[in-house]
């Protein structure tokens, strides 16, 4: 029981959380049944700190150090253990995606999850009815413009050019 309790411990803290992101990725790649590894450790530590409900899921979501213990966790469990987690968190996305480190832990369950996706597009939905929306210039458009969106809107215009 003392080491489940060192485990938690370590995952909260600033160096600490580093060795159990190694010890995860370790395990999924030397135990015979790294899936079942992964999982174990999901239950034993993130969602069973609470009785199974998800205000243990959310403390390590929230917290700057365990949310990266999170992030690794997502990227060795398997399929199936992953729909479980975002079926976990779909109730507390709206809080997530307000919370510094939350809205990070959301943006890596978006890409796997329709019901995530699903809930982001009602949140702000509702955001933009209660807030309105207002025209913004092309200056201030530019001065958000991603290096992604730059070479697309560098090829269009090309594009258009070539058309002419």
């Amino acid at each position: 029981h003392s080491a489940e309790q060192a485990m938690h411990t370590l995952m909260f803290d600033a160096s600490g959380n580093l060795l159990v992101q190694d010890l995860l990725l370790a395990h999924s790649k030397n135990v015979t049944d790294p899936h079942r590894y992964s999982l174990m450790f999901l239950q034993k530590h993130i969602i069973s700190t609470n009785s199974g409900d998800a205000s243990g899921l959310m403390n390590v979501a929230r917290n700057p150090y365990a949310s990266h213990v999170l992030f690794t966790l997502l990227d060795v469990l398997p399929a199936k253990a992953h729909m479980e987690l975002c079926k976990l968190v779909k109730p507390h996305v709206e809080l997530l995606t307000v919370h510094l480190n939350g809205r990070f832990v959301v943006e890596k369950l978006v890409a796997s999850s329709a019901d995530i996706r699903e809930v982001l597009v009602r949140c702000f939905a509702k955001l933009a009815k209660e807030k309105g929306t207002q025209p913004v210039s092309y200056t201030h458009l530019r001065a958000h413009e991603t290096p992604e969106h730059l070479v697309c809107r560098l090829l269009l215009e090309k594009k258009k050019k070539k058309k002419k």
